[in-house]
């Protein structure tokens, strides 16, 4: 039978490693996040970290909760994973407007 419970909510029972392990879950979270979604890792990875370094920035002074915050972050794309856009080529144009690109 359990007669008492404990909460260590100070650090001073147990002593753990916070970033570490705060490094770890992100990472895991990372990684499931990216095998459900089919995102490679590092992207989601980056982006998971871009969007907790927001929601803990000391100096917002914006109007959003944390999960708005959090998820207009994550789900923008960051200078960092997006690929420049490339112009189309005549040709692309051309095979693209056809008629019977149109119909299948």
């Amino acid at each position: 039978m359990i007669r008492a419970v404990l909460f260590d909510l100070d650090d001073t029972l147990l002593d753990i490693n916070l970033t570490a392990f705060v490094a770890r879950w992100a990472s895991g979270k990372a990684r499931i996040l990216a095998k459900a979604s089919g995102i490679p890792y590092p992207i989601v990875m980056e982006r998971l970290a871009r969007s907790y370094m927001r929601v803990n920035d000391q100096s917002r002074d914006d109007q959003m909760t944390n999960e708005q915050l959090l998820n207009e972050t994550f789900f923008s794309p960051s200078p960092w994973t997006t690929r420049p856009s490339r112009t189309p080529s005549a040709s692309t144009s051309a095979s693209a407007s056809s008629p019977s690109r149109a119909a299948s």
